[in-house]
């Protein structure tokens, strides 16, 4: 199983190192016969061998200035979602302020509008079934 596994591995790098050579770098400064392997070879070969090192020993954090980042967060995330609702308040009315802001159901209906209500919609259904017990209802 493994062996696959480093094939595969083997591969795609192969695959993605073809399309990388057939693709131009793309610089502010005209590179002559540059190509994006070039690329990943100068800038992200590198940064990946940093990333291994940093994730091997470990960086310092900072506790404090960290709890303060995320405090000063929560107090902008609580103002912007105030922001969000008075301007959805201002495009549907006052209800608008009872939104889940952190809704993707209720963001969509306010922003694309909701499935029309068909007026002749059954109540209730009733369903025979060949098996006794128990039913499931929702």
């Amino acid at each position: 199983y493994s062996a696959y596994d480093a094939e595969g591995t083997w591969l795609l790098r192969e695959n993605l190192e073809a399309k990388l050579r057939q693709m131009d770098w793309q610089a502010d400064l005209p590179l002559q016969n540059k190509t994006m392997w070039d690329y990943y070879l100068q800038y992200m070969m590198p940064f990946a061998a940093v990333l291994t090192d940093m994730e091997r020993r470990g960086i310092y954090v900072d506790k404090q200035l960290l709890s303060n980042a995320e405090a000063m967060a929560r107090i902008a995330m609580q103002e912007n979602e105030q922001k969000f609702k008075d301007w959805a308040a201002s495009q549907i009315g006052h209800t608008a302020h009872d939104i889940n802001a952190f809704s993707g159901p209720q963001i969509q209906t306010l922003l694309f509008g909701g499935y029309p209500m068909c007026e002749d919609l059954e109540e209730s259904r009733t369903f025979v079934t060949t098996e006794e017990g128990p039913a499931v209802v929702p």
